[in-house]
């Protein structure tokens, strides 16, 4: 599994309150001989103290849709993973105060769940050349 940082540093009012948009792409390979599916996932951002802070699909944003569950994998082959992260800012917390807490380099932990609940975690770190 190989993962892309699209970070988008877009913020918005929300019914609960301001939210920070990412956009985030992943490539997800199948080594396998057989053909597999991806039935859910999830998303969780380093902090600087170590903690994992979790991360929600947003559904689309700019007419830009998230992927929708399940993504068929077939066997030998890749397929595009793309998605909105939403993650809910503190109240009184400035515009840049939800990044400022972020781990640097950048660190995302991605929780996959295929067929038979078997799960797929990867760490994935942000490049040198996307910060």
């Amino acid at each position: 599994m190989a993962g892309h940082f699209g970070w988008n540093r877009r913020h918005d009012e929300h019914p609960n309150g301001i939210c920070r948009y990412a956009f985030f792409k992943l490539a997800i390979a199948n080594y396998s001989s057989l053909p597999n599916a991806i039935l859910g996932c999830r998303f969780f951002a380093k902090a600087k103290d170590g903690s994992w802070t979790p991360l929600s699909i947003y559904p689309s944003w700019d007419n830009i849709s998230s992927v929708e569950f399940p993504l068929n994998v077939p066997s030998m082959q890749t397929v595009s993973l793309q998605v909105w992260l939403e993650q809910k800012m503190p109240p009184g917390d400035e515009e840049t105060g939800w990044l400022k807490n972020l781990s640097t380099p950048l660190e995302l932990k991605v929780e996959m769940t295929a067929l038979g609940e078997r799960k797929f975690t990867q760490l994935l770190t942000q490049p040198e050349s996307s910060r």
